[in-house]
């Protein structure tokens, strides 16, 4: 995990901004990795944690809306129902400021392609070998990581589809160059992701923009 530039990311986020900033990027790295799991879970993997003071941080960052409830399932532990939390879209922008991801891009996209629909699409488009993993790094997750870093805004003090727009933004604002310099397969599946982040904001343009590298696959 990158800590280095924790100060900084105060800016960014209230994750990095109290005193459970450690615990917090601790939870959201091992989302990152293993996907969704109860709290039960995510304390037996930071075992230096007790399981209420973990329990009470997943909850916190639920309420800011970094993770959300994906499923709820029968403890074999307690007998009762169990809440299950991922990653939102939010929560994994953030974490991919810290997280050393630079060989694990395929591991994070499997984990997280259950909650996260762009995850779920690069993950398919690895396996059917119309995208590489340093692709998607390159491509995306070092954008994002770049865009948060540019520290535009504090992402707790804005709608989340302002976020996703400006997000959008800063990767489409190379994209016509890279598109059009990628074979269509490639430009298909990147413009279908460029498409997912657009669409949270202004669906119109973005459709407009993207048309011409959708799909092509599709026509032949």
């Amino acid at each position: 995990m990158h800590t280095e530039k924790k100060e900084e990311w105060k800016r960014i986020s209230r994750v990095f901004a109290t005193k459970a900033a450690k615990m917090n990027m601790e939870i959201l790295e091992v989302l990152a990795f293993e996907g969704p799991l109860s709290p039960w879970v995510i304390a037996d993997k930071l075992p230096q944690e007790f399981y209420s003071v973990i329990n009470r941080r997943v909850r916190e960052l639920a309420k800011s809306k970094y993770v959300s409830v994906v499923e709820e399932r029968l403890s074999s532990r307690s007998g009762q129902v169990t809440k299950w939390y991922g990653l939102t879209l939010k929560g994994f922008l953030v974490a991919l400021l810290f997280v050393k991801y630079d060989d694990r891009v395929e591991d994070i996209l499997k984990a997280n392609r259950k909650n996260i629909s762009f995850c779920d699409f690069f993950s398919e488009a690895i396996r059917r070998k119309t995208l590489t993993s340093k692709e998607v790094k390159e491509y995306f997750f070092d954008k994002l990581r770049e865009f948060l870093n540019k520290g535009y805004d504090n992402i707790d003090q804005i709608p989340d589809y302002f976020l996703f727009k400006r997000a959008g933004n800063y990767i489409l604002h190379d994209a016509q160059a890279l598109l059009d310099n990628l074979p269509e397969n490639k430009a298909n599946i990147i413009a279908n992701i460029l498409l997912e982040f657009r669409r949270l904001s202004h669906p119109e343009t973005t459709e407009r923009f993207l048309k011409p590298y959708l799909n092509k696959q599709q026509d032949k």
